[in-house]
């Protein structure tokens, strides 16, 4: 048996009327959800898996820092958000609203990495240092000929 909490940020989908979208609100929204899901719904942290695809790597690497759960899966994340425009960078620029693989440095908990190899948005190489930078992972999964949105739906059977 498997629940699913999902949320959205605010000034994004069905909060799209609550606001603009803010760094601050996405942190914000995030930490709202994991009180709601560990206070209100009672599920401990032991069972709790934070699930971030794209930029939610942010927020879910933001959470795993200060919680330890179950685990933490990162999909086609990015090593940073100023790195997916300017990729050459060598070390996080101060200004970076999602400093990911700085942050996944203190994470406490497991991490599986799972990324395409022929994504365009953002290339396979955030994912490869994104697992190498995590603590503790479990096996990546990085997908020969996944894109960034179509490996849960072409690759299934793998």
């Amino acid at each position: 048996k498997v629940n699913v909490f999902g949320y959205d940020y605010t000034g994004y989908g069905e909060s799209s009327d609550l606001g603009k979208p803010s760094p601050a609100d996405v942190f914000q929204d995030a930490e709202a959800a994991y009180r709601y899901v560990t206070t209100d719904l009672k599920i401990p942290p032991e069972q709790i898996i934070f699930y971030g695809q794209s930029l939610g790597s942010g927020p879910s690497i933001y959470l795993s820092r200060k919680y330890p759960v179950l685990g933490v899966v990162i999909h086609s994340g990015l090593m940073s958000a100023v790195r997916v425009i300017n990729p050459h960078l060598s070390r996080t620029p101060w200004y970076d609203i999602f400093p990911n693989v700085d942050n996944i440095k203190d994470c406490k908990s497991p991490v599986w990495v799972i990324h395409g190899e022929a994504d365009e948005i953002i290339p396979v190489y955030h994912g490869i240092r994104l697992y190498k930078a995590a603590p503790v992972t479990i096996k990546p999964w990085f997908v020969p000929g996944g894109d960034h949105n179509d490996i849960e739906l072409e690759f299934q059977s793998e």
